[in-house]
């Protein structure tokens, strides 16, 4: 980087010095209370020539003297009263802070001197040694103090605080606060924040709170308060207006010449509980270190970057507040410390307390900006705190200028203001001077940031150019808009090697002298592009015909003789309509796809590698042939289930690369077993219902040039088809017997197969077979589907039992991995008496007692079942 391109740092940072180490954290002996309210003790100290401290501290028990709450370290806060009030005038506020934990000391008296408040610390202190005054006293004191007062009071503790002495005993005060601030001339004068106030230094964390009632008009804040806000003091100040509170209820009571103030709308009691719990919050912060109590303090609830109070106007101004440790590493705050034309901060922040702020989720912002208002940037933080902020000064005008940058943590600021100056240095030219190379019959373009820079960051521009030598006639010269950049162009019309002078002056915004530099212009090297010799014929195929050459060099030609460089759409090979494509050198190389014809043009692109290429097309043509149609399958097998149906696609079966379209038949269709159709090149296969077999026949594809036959074997597998069960009749045979025939119906096979039977009385039990059970032959029944019949005689002896409800139950035996096949039969009959039944031993009336008939029987057909077990 160039020293003289630069930004020079002219004052030291306005808000304090430039660290160059990250400032240690502060080790905060103790932390917010947050059990039950103390007790409030008191005590009052001599100090000396009748001067007291009344001293207000957490006890273990309301009262005076008694003994010091001992489960903590308490900070000290020492509160200065307004004009004509003493140390006893103050007891109901000091006794909100008391109860979070806080030694309040009110001072007798209105004083701002700092030796004055260093002498009552002085004696508060001593209480802390053990001197007797407060049991239980010894050690409970922290070393961090704050510093508060009202009315004339509060303009005194910011003068106390903004003017210690570094060779005190005592840190200067870490908090600030001010209840009804009444200015008496020190601060502020005919309406103007004074000298004395600007002049005043204060410590870090640098932040005030100032707490003033609406209706106060003994200080208005208008004039008394506000003025300090935007002066420019070393000091962030938050300003809250109370709504309905008045000056003097700030102390303990009222008197009688206290009548010029405003009438308050708020009680005493609801006037210090609003301001004690931001001063209590500011307290937590400064002297104790939370972070947390930072939005509590300052009024933001919800967001840290919206103020937000029902209770108070909110006013602030916290450029001066100090509220994180900063370390600023970019710029350096040297005079003369060169940067780049970008102005960056660069450095890190972290909390006084030392905690990982990153860890805890607090979110990190960063900004920088120039005080005219020209330009802002946000910029980054890392979770380490490091941060980056850039701001670009080009367009900052050569001169003194001012540019801040604040970085935040949960909205908590700290803000580094720069005066810097935008300085003019001469441009500078850049080594060495490149040669500009027009191409033959072509143009180049000169750009003037490459022949020099500008150290502050301003734009280069040509002013003016102009050629010399003896071809200078031979170029076209042109300043681009804005003087940027020069066009140089060749002029002539023939090819030609040589070149000229280019002179040019260069200047920048702000600059007076401009920079003269010189730039040798040269003819670049003869390439011509492609030229074209003529249109190459058309490539004729036949459809599947041989490969095919074309030598594109023959109608294309580079006038320097470089190979021709060939490409088809962007590559070296392609498929394009009808045929593939593909470049070997310079050679067109082409194949007609598979059964594919039509016509194609070849878009070539042909060129040198340096020129622009040339388009060449090529024109392609494939002539159609017949082709033979195929069989896509030897022979055709279905299989399917008994009385099942089938729909069969035939397509696929045959193929003609033409596109032609056969008719498809049935050579021989089957008279027998199913039903062959075809319907739209669908073979529709419909078995006749019980039927299987197999049939073998033949299907034909007729197209236009060609008939093909395919066999065709439809097999139907046999499927168990559900039988029947008829009673033929039951009729007595005397002796207590009774004679049952039944026949079995199946559309399967009956051959070989036997029936055992049982019979069951009403009452579900079982009968005793009195003879040998008879089975006549299967019977096939042709009537043009398979009926296979077998009919059995059993006898059977009356039951002791019920004569109504009686069942036959007949089991067909299956192979042992199929379930058996049961029919169950009702087998009806009237009730009679005994004696009826053995009177008739022939069996002349077994029509008289058992149902029978065709008639009656086709009746009990229907109520028979089969079930599978």
């Amino acid at each position: 980087m160039r020293a003289s391109m630069a930004l020079s740092v002219l004052v030291l940072l306005l808000l304090g010095p430039v660290a160059h180490a990250l400032p240690p954290a502060k080790d905060f002996a103790t932390s917010p209370h947050s059990g039950v309210d103390y007790p409030m003790g008191t005590v009052e100290l001599d100090v000396r020539f009748g001067e007291n401290v009344q001293l207000y501290y957490p006890a273990i028990e309301d009262g005076v003297k008694t003994q010091m709450a001992g489960n903590a370290q308490f900070p000290v806060v020492l509160f200065i009263p307004t004009d004509g009030e003493g140390s006893g005038d103050y007891e109901l506020f000091s006794q909100k802070l008391v109860a979070r934990g806080y030694i309040v000391a009110v001072v007798d008296g209105l004083t701002s001197a700092p030796v004055d408040v260093a002498r009552s610390l002085t004696r508060v202190y001593e209480v802390n040694e053990g001197d007797g005054s407060v049991p239980g006293a010894i050690g409970s004191m922290d070393s961090r103090w704050a510093i508060g007062g009202h009315g004339e009071g509060a303009a005194a503790s910011l003068e106390v605080a903004g003017s210690w002495p570094e060779n005190s005993n005592f840190e200067p005060p870490s908090g600030i606060f001010g209840l009804g601030l009444s200015d008496d001339g020190e601060l502020i004068e005919g309406g103007e924040v004074t000298e004395d106030a600007l002049d005043l230094v204060f410590a870090e964390p640098s932040i005030g709170l100032l707490l003033t009632g609406s209706v106060d008009t003994v200080a208005p804040v208008e004039s008394n308060v506000l003025p300090l806000l935007d002066a420019g003091m070393d000091l962030g100040l938050h300003v809250m207006t109370v709504r309905g509170a008045n000056h003097h209820q700030w102390k303990d009571s009222t008197g009688l010449f206290d009548s010029n103030d405003g009438t308050a709308t708020l009680s005493q009691e609801e006037q210090h509980s609003i301001a004690a719990h931001h001063v209590v919050a500011l307290l937590d912060l400064t002297t104790r270190g939370d972070h947390d109590s930072f939005s509590a303090a300052f009024n933001r609830p919800l967001d840290p970057s919206v103020l937000s109070d029902p209770d108070a106007y909110l006013d602030e101004d916290l450029r001066a507040a100090e509220m994180l440790r900063l370390n600023v590493t970019s710029p350096m705050n040297a005079s003369g410390t060169a940067v780049s034309g970008t102005l960056l901060f660069e450095g890190q922040i972290g909390l006084w307390d030392g905690s990982d702020w990153f860890a805890e989720g607090r979110p990190a912002e960063m900004m920088c900006w120039f005080e005219d208002g020209s330009s802002e940037s946000i910029g980054s933080v890392n979770e380490t705190g490091w941060f980056s902020c850039s701001l670009d000064v080009t367009d900052v005008e050569p001169g003194p200028f001012e540019a801040s940058m604040r970085a935040t943590i949960d909205g908590a600021p700290v803000t580094r203001t720069l005066s810097l100056n935008r300085v003019n240095g001469p441009l500078e030219s850049l080594a060495p001077v490149p040669a500009v190379i027009v191409p033959q019959g072509g143009s180049a373009t000169l750009h003037a940031d490459t022949l020099a820079v500008d150290p502050d960051g301003q734009h280069v521009r040509f002013t003016n150019v102009q050629l010399e030598g003896a071809n200078a006639s031979r170029f076209d010269l042109t300043l681009l808009p804005e003087g940027s950049a020069v066009e140089i162009r060749d002029a002539s019309d023939v090819d030609w090697l040589g070149g000229a002078l280019l002179n040019a002056s260069l200047s920048a915004a702000g600059e007076t002298s401009p920079l003269q530099v010189s730039v040798q212009v040269r003819m670049g090297a003869v390439d011509n592009p492609v030229e074209l010799l003529g249109t190459p014929p058309s490539l004729v195929f036949d459809e599947d015909g041989p490969e095919q050459t074309l030598d594109v060099s023959t109608y294309a030609l580079d006038p320097e003789g470089v190979p021709l460089q060939i490409t088809v759409t962007g590559g070296l090979w392609t498929d394009l309509g009808p045929v593939r494509v593909a470049v070997v050198g310079s050679n067109l190389s082409v194949l007609p796809l598979a059964n594919a014809s039509g016509s194609v043009v070849v878009p070539l692109v042909v060129g040198d590698g340096t020129t622009s290429p040339v388009a060449l097309n090529v024109t392609v043509v494939v002539k159609p042939v017949n082709d033979a149609p195929l069989l896509n399958e030897t022979s055709l097998e279905v299989v399917m289930a008994e009385d099942a149906v089938l729909d069969l696609d035939l397509t696929p079966l045959a193929w003609d690369a033409d596109g032609d379209i056969p008719v498809v038949s049935i050579v021989n269709p089957p008279e027998a077993l199913l039903v062959l159709e075809v319907v739209e090149r669908t073979l529709e296969v419909r078995p006749l219902q019980h039927a299987n077999g197999r049939i073998d026949t033949t299907l034909r594809f007729q197209f236009p040039d060609a008939v093909l036959d395919l066999p065709l074997t439809v097999t139907v597998e046999p499927v168990e088809d559900v039988g029947s069960i008829r009673l033929d009749w039951v009729r007595s045979l005397g002796e207590n017997q009774i004679e049952v025939r039944w026949t079995v119906e199946d559309r399967d096979d009956l051959t070989n197969v036997s029936f055992s039977s049982a019979m069951q009385d009403g009452d579900g039990l079982p009968m005793v077979e009195a003879g040998t059970r008879s089975c006549g032959p299967a019977l096939l029944d042709e009537r043009g589907i398979p009926l296979w019949s077998v009919t059995c005689t059993g006898v059977w002896a009356l039951p002791a039992g019920s004569l109504l409800d009686m069942t036959l139950r007949v089991e067909e035996p299956r192979p042992t991995s199929e379930p058996e096949v049961v029919y169950v039969l009702p087998v009806p009959v009237e009730a009679v008496s005994e004696g009826s039944i053995v009177d008739n031993t022939e069996g002349g009336f077994g029509s008289v007692f058992f149902l029978g008939g065709a008639a009656v029987l086709a009746i009990i057909a229907l109520m028979a079942w089969r079930v599978r077990e």
